[in-house]
């Protein structure tokens, strides 16, 4: 009887041992995927911002050539 406990136990504790490195190996993926995303979250961020600075230089160009063209267009008007 004593003989079956004691492989019972190291059968628990083999058991135990191979649990706990596969939980390592699934956080250590866990992690491995979450610092994955959260580089492609902040590249796509990065990109986002160069997008924005982009949109709000045309927006201001834009501006400034409808700004010459009132103007112009007024200037001609007094001409005429």
């Amino acid at each position: 009887m004593v003989q079956k406990e004691s492989s019972l136990e190291r059968d628990i504790e083999d058991t135990r041992a191979v649990m706990t490195e596969k939980i390592d190996m699934i956080e250590n993926r866990v992690n491995e995927t979450m610092e994955g995303t959260k580089a492609t979250i902040d590249n796509v961020m990065e990109k986002v911002k160069g997008v924005q600075e982009t949109i709000d230089t045309a927006k201001s160009t834009i501006d400034n050539i409808l700004d010459t063209i009132k103007h112009t267009m007024e200037e001609t008007i007094e001409r005429v």
